[in-house]
Formats: structure tokens, C-alpha cells, sequence
């Protein structure tokens, strides 16, 4: 399927009126039944969705801070102690 294809089709509501009705033939039977697997499924999508957006939205500012930090107490490290590429 090439890259054209693949961009029309998730661009069509066709496709996601499929999706969605596929989902609800394949959840209905298991919430008629009780079972707790279409409770786990949300919790899991849930959860993914949920750490996922927090990591893209301030993650990578803590991986900064915490290599800045690093690099600064390189630097007064080797000030008071010399920098050498041995041990």
C-alpha cells in the first residue's frame, strides 16, 4: 500500500465509521456477558494515552534538566580535580 493510499484512507470517515463498528461488534457480546476484558482494555488504552502525552508534553524537560546538571557537576569536578582520559 503506498504512502498516498494509507494518507486517504485514515483521512476518509468511512474508515473510522468501519473501525467503530468492527469495535462494537467485537466489544458488544463481552459487555452483555459481564466480562471485565472490555474494563482492562480502556485502562490499558487509557494508561498509554495518559503517559504517553505526559512524556511528549514535559518528559524531555526533566531529561534536559537532569543532563545539564550532569554537565555542570562534570565541569566543577574537573576544575578541582583535573580532567584526564584515564581513570
Amino acid at each position: 500500500m503506498a504512502i498516498g493510499e494509507t494518507i486517504l484512507r485514515f483521512s476518509n470517515p468511512a474508515f473510522y465509521q468501519q473501525q467503530l463498528a468492527a469495535m462494537g461488534t467485537f466489544y458488544k457480546p463481552m459487555v452483555r456477558a459481564g466480562s471485565v476484558t472490555p474494563m482492562w482494555h480502556l485502562f490499558l488504552f487509557t494508561s498509554v494515552t495518559m503517559y504517553t502525552t505526559k512524556y511528549i508534553a514535559f518528559g524531555h524537560r526533566a531529561v534536559d534538566v537532569s543532563r545539564k546538571e550532569k554537565a555542570t557537576a562534570m565541569e566543577e569536578y574537573y576544575e578541582k580535580h583535573g580532567h584526564s582520559g584515564h581513570h
